[in-house]
């Protein structure tokens, strides 16, 4: 795969995991607003790390 391609792909991903992500707990926003925020910075993180990594040791060509 190409490098643009590939960093187009990443980029949708990394909006589209996120976006899924936060739709399945989005019943968590009224009663327990802090912990949802919590819950997307920590899965944002770690998958931002995940992506970096595969990128960097070439296991998302």
């Amino acid at each position: 795969m190409g490098k643009t391609v590939r960093l187009i792909v990443y980029g949708v991903l990394i909006w589209l995991i996120p976006f899924a992500f936060a739709f399945a707990l989005f019943r968590l926003r009224a009663d327990w607003r802090t912990l949802l925020g919590s819950v997307m910075a920590v899965f944002a993180a770690n998958l931002a790390s995940a992506f970096a990594a595969s990128s960097r040791t070439g296991q998302g060509s």
